[in-house]
């Protein structure tokens, strides 16, 4: 590994970039996730209502009301696609320091998925949809 090696992750629950920070403010993408299943309406995800159970005595059904929202759910498995990556990438050193610029809830989900390398290495948070934004306004929210 370069010494110093910054990487930058701007991500959603729909889109992610990984970039790596060359000096002049120069940005190199290193990989790209999507993830369509989060574009998706709720209702769309879903092709029924909660499952049933019967109560142990008697003839009783009630629904089964799920943990997370189907669209939530979707984020999950996104931020754990993602974090499984930069987890991966920075066991191998591929890069040292890790800037995040995340949609507020996404980042939560990426966070619980981080491992403690990942964690350690990262340099700086900024809670918001950067998605959008090219590279050179990504690189002016560096500190």
């Amino acid at each position: 590994m370069i010494g110093g090696t910054k990487w930058i992750l701007v991500a959603n629950a729909a889109k992610a970039r990984i970039l790596k920070f060359h000096r002049k403010s120069n940005l190199e993408e290193i990989k790209t996730f999507e993830h369509a299943q989060s574009r998706l309406h709720e209702g769309d995800l879903v092709s029924d209502g909660p499952g049933k159970t019967h109560e142990s005595v008697g003839n009783m059904r009630h629904g089964i009301e799920p943990h997370h929202s189907a669209k939530e759910s979707e984020a999950i498995k996104f931020a754990a696609e993602i974090a499984t990556y930069l987890n991966l990438e920075r066991g191998k050193s591929s890069y040292e320091s890790l800037h995040v610029f995340s949609s507020p809830e996404f980042l939560g989900h990426l966070r619980d998925h981080f491992s403690d390398l990942v964690l350690k290495s990262i340099q700086s948070e900024i809670n918001k949809d950067f998605t959008k934004l090219n590279d050179k306004d990504i690189t002016k929210h560096l500190s």
